[in-house]
């Protein structure tokens, strides 16, 4: 039952992702509104939190601590940063300033290899206990 809600938060995750990487490229879209980037950022919130529910409600019943795939967090990652990269090939613009040419996405691009590798690490130590 756990890993379908989070299959399905996963999935929900990523899409609502996507749809304000979208959004913040190509604002001149007519649903590019304030008011659907906010409802977007409320449904990232509470996913979050039902995810966070999940995985304590699972703890107290399994006894067992959930782990992240370091396999998703690759996958998430890279698909975040390639997203970006052809939307900005196909001309959108980022508002926010995160586009292939600056500092930020650099430093977005460290980061994610950073994380992938201690998720690794974590699996790798847990794999072993």
């Amino acid at each position: 039952m756990f890993i379908n809600i989070h299959r399905i938060l996963a999935a929900m995750l990523v899409l609502i992702v996507t749809f304000m990487i979208v959004l913040d490229h190509f604002s001149g879209l007519p649903i590019s509104t304030i008011g659907s980037q906010a409802v977007a950022f409320v449904l990232l919130i509470i996913i979050a939190i039902i995810g966070s529910i999940a995985n304590h409600v699972e703890f107290m019943e399994t006894g067992v601590k959930r782990q992240e795939s370091w396999q998703f967090v690759l996958l998430f990652e890279m698909y975040i940063l390639s997203l970006i990269v052809v939307l900005n090939q196909f001309g959108g613009e980022s508002h926010i300033g995160f586009y292939p040419g600056s500092t930020v996405f650099w430093f977005a691009m460290g980061t994610a290899v950073v994380s992938t590798f201690f998720t690794y690490r974590r699996n790798q130590k847990a794999a072993v206990q």
